[in-house]
């Protein structure tokens, strides 16, 4: 259930989506007369696709959640396992064509190979799931294709496949990998995604996991005077970065975080 309110209410509470809605609403009160009121809205609407698509307002929000964690320096000597968080796939059009579909958070996947090689030992778990899709179409089943072909032998990549958000994520993988005591695992995930993937696996009772983010949108703090090419670009970052810290804020709130801003 709070896999389906919640992806509801990030569609409503979408940015771009708001926007457009703000517009439509002043558009609709024009038609009935309400002319100052749907003036208004719309000077807002198109005011905060300007500034949303084309500021450096999202840098701005995605900055903290990028920067909480770094990469591990030095990497550990030793590690048990490695979870690689699902987001990579794009599970309709892996289903429909000869070749699995990736999609731009692919580095979440493009790291294993090198892991696999420094960490000869080490377990992969891919963790993630789609809802309505038989474990063999589901994202982490096109994921773990990719591997092999990219050379990761298939003995060493195990799947859960069950999880449609990132506390399920937790959850399950911990059941799957069952980490004993004093084990290091590496939990991979888009940097921006790190905090809240954090929060919920050690809430979850993953006691030794270590974030090794990828996927990073910005390439720095310079980015907080860059504007965008196209608004659509702008949207879609400002769109990511509300959608974590939202999610920061209910999963600290339901009890599915150990910490509202979680850090190293």
């Amino acid at each position: 259930m709070f896999a389906l309110v919640s992806k509801v209410a990030f569609f409503l509470l979408r940015p771009s989506n708001l926007l457009v809605a703000t517009l439509l609403a002043g558009l609709g009160l024009n038609l009935l007369r309400l002319r100052r009121l749907g003036g208004v809205l719309i000077v807002l609407s198109a005011s905060g696709l300007f500034v949303g698509g084309f500021s450096p307002l999202a840098n701005w929000l995605i900055l903290p959640l990028e920067q909480r964690f770094e990469t591990p320096d030095p990497m550990p000597e030793a590690v048990a396992g490695i979870v690689v968080l699902g987001g990579a796939i794009d599970t309709l059009a892996s289903a429909a064509r000869p070749y699995p579909g990736i999609e731009r958070p692919a580095e979440r996947l493009m790291v294993v190979p090198r892991l696999a090689s420094r960490y000869p030992s080490a377990r992969i778990l891919l963790s993630g799931g789609t809802s309505g899709k038989s474990e063999d179409q589901g994202e982490s089943a096109f994921a773990r294709d990719i591997l092999t072909e990219l050379g990761v032998p298939l003995a060493r990549i195990e799947i859960e496949g069950a999880s449609l958000n990132t506390w399920q994520n937790a959850k399950n993988a911990l059941e799957v990998a069952k980490p004993k005591p004093g084990e290091t695992w590496l939990l991979i995930t888009s940097a921006a995604h790190m905090p809240r993937s954090v929060g919920a696996f050690r809430r979850a009772g993953w006691a030794d996991i270590v974030a090794f983010p990828v996927d990073w949108e910005t390439s720095g703090t310079d980015d907080r005077s860059r504007w965008f090419r196209s608004a659509s670009m702008g949207l879609t970052r400002l769109d990511q970065a509300v959608r974590e810290w939202i999610g920061l804020a209910a999963y600290f709130a339901t009890g599915r975080s150990d910490a509202l801003f979680p850090g190293p």
